[in-house]
């Protein structure tokens, strides 16, 4: 994996993938979703490798915090 990058998450469809991406961007952190499936042609792949979901290392602790908040049904700010 190239430096500076960390994986958030490993999820088991493009679908999760993108939605968690969705929530990151909405909180101003830049992420990208990677998956081995044939640029979707072969979505079974995913179950194989799963669909990473990946941000800069700088980013990576407020990420966690961001996706950890959340699925406890508040928000990155409200953990402060």
């Amino acid at each position: 994996m190239m430096e500076g990058i960390a994986v958030v998450r490993t999820l088991a469809t493009r679908e999760e993938a993108e939605l968690l991406r969705g929530v990151l961007e909405a909180n101003g952190i830049t992420s990208y979703v990677v998956a081995d499936d044939a640029r979707g042609l072969q979505p079974p792949m995913e179950l194989v490798r799963g669909v990473k979901l990946l941000v800069a290392e700088a980013d990576r602790d407020l990420a966690e915090e961001t996706l950890r908040a959340m699925a406890e049904g508040g928000t990155a700010e409200e953990s402060d």
